[in-house]
């Protein structure tokens, strides 16, 4: 929805098609309503409960996207398309052992900075409520 809201307030045109029954699912109802809502009013199309059967090239340029939203075929014809599919980052082999962050009872103490011989302190993220 991030990207929705930043290609929109570009003046791109958006669609999103989500296989859900309602974008951000597993948000809140009301505040999945009240974006969706705010969204429409910046031009943005929302299609839910549609599934992506497939995306082709267009013969003048850009790419179609082909999907079905309750039963019934449908397509969308845009320049690019981005695919969200999920949250959960892929990151094995990119964090060692050593330079993974470590939970010190309220916050997660980071050492961003052991990879350095000039430098050892460590850096930490704070939590709200220790700023």
């Amino acid at each position: 929805m991030e990207f929705a809201s930043i290609y929109s307030s570009l003046g791109r045109k958006v669609t999103v098609i989500e296989a859900l029954d309602r974008i951000l699912a597993n948000m809140d109802k009301e505040i999945s309503q009240n974006l969706k809502m705010i969204l429409k009013k910046r031009g943005v199309d929302f299609h839910t409960a549609a599934v992506v059967e497939e995306i082709v090239q267009a013969p003048g340029g850009g790419l179609i996207c082909r999907y079905k939203e309750k039963d019934k075929a449908c397509e969308v014809k845009g320049d690019g398309i981005l695919i969200a599919t999920g949250r959960r980052a892929y990151t094995q082999g990119l964090i060692t052992e050593e330079s993974a962050p470590r939970y010190g009872g309220w916050r997660w103490n980071v050492d961003v900075l052991s990879q350095t011989a000039a430098f050892t302190p460590a850096f930490r993220a704070f939590t709200p409520w220790e700023m």
